[in-house]
């Protein structure tokens, strides 16, 4: 009697240990996390790629992966070359009902765009080529070049002033306006999702020059304008911001090299950039 009754039992225990990893299955949780905005948000570096596995978004994922019984599915819809006004008209079409988490990189085209424009204008140049343009003139400037220091010292004299110029000011201001209807389109399709803003950086803000000093500080005064907004607005639209706007300090994170071969005046962050700006929005709270 006793050895059916133990025979029994180590039946059930047998029985039980086979379903326990089916349990535990229909116990783990589903999270939706849907990555948008610009080039910063798909991980674009110079050449025309994408830092794919290494992009602060997919480095976010992963970690969201570690935690125990969570299953991620992750889709990054961000646009390289995206401004603000263009994010609006994509948030259209997506669905975004089932997100749990939304992360957002959007804005910085706003300000390239004229940016670029009025590098163009000064060096007279193409607008799309007039970043690889002043990466030219300081490779010139390197070896030694008066006229191409002439002219880098004239474009650095202009620019030093673009906090006050005005297409820059309205960009400024359309950056605001768009940003505040991107937050309340993504809360009126989705009212419960966790939305994570990452802030302004000065990409140049690493530059060691004493001619570039000017542009620098001018730059600045549009980052810390941008970033002051964005915080009150994150206040009143409850969501959260991911603060990287000391990442253009250092020169390490960001994919401008001004001495050797290789210079480079690109603006987007390098493999080292996207690490920081994930830790920073683990620093904002996206799991609580």
């Amino acid at each position: 009697m006793k050895k059916k009754f133990w025979s029994y039992v180590l039946s059930f225990m047998f029985i039980s240990a086979s379903f326990m990893p089916y349990f535990r299955a229909q116990e783990s949780e589903v999270v939706n996390y849907i990555a948008l905005g610009d080039s910063i948000a798909s991980g674009y570096i110079p050449g025309k790629i994408h830092l794919d596995k290494d992009c602060y978004a997919y480095l976010l994922k992963s970690d969201m992966e570690k935690c125990e019984n969570k299953i991620i599915c992750y889709e990054n819809v961000a646009v390289s070359g995206q401004p603000t006004q263009s994010l609006l008209l994509q948030l259209q079409s997506l669905d975004l009902s089932n997100a749990d988490i939304i992360t957002i990189s959007i804005g910085s085209n706003d300000i390239l765009i004229p940016f670029k424009n009025l590098i163009s204008t000064s060096l007279g140049c193409v607008s799309g080529n007039s970043i690889d343009e002043v990466a030219n003139l300081f490779s010139q400037v390197q070896k030694n070049g008066i006229y191409a220091r002439y002219r880098l010292g004239r474009l650095m004299n202009i620019l030093s002033d673009i906090s006050n110029n005005d297409i820059i000011k309205e960009s400024a201001n359309d950056i605001k306006n768009n940003i505040d209807s991107i937050i309340k389109t993504i809360k009126e399709k989705n009212p419960s999702v966790k939305i994570i803003l990452t802030n302004f950086y000065n990409p140049y803000e690493c530059l060691e020059i004493e001619y570039a000093r000017g542009f620098v500080e001018s730059f600045n005064k549009i980052k810390e304008e941008l970033n002051e907004y964005l915080q009150e607005n994150a206040k009143e639209n409850g969501y959260c911001i991911a603060d990287i706007s000391d990442l253009g300090k250092d020169a390490k994170l960001i994919n401008i090299n001004l001495k050797g071969e290789n210079i480079s005046f690109d603006p987007h962050p390098n493999k080292q950039g996207h690490q920081k700006i994930y830790e920073a929005i683990k620093k904002s709270g996206y799991n609580r």
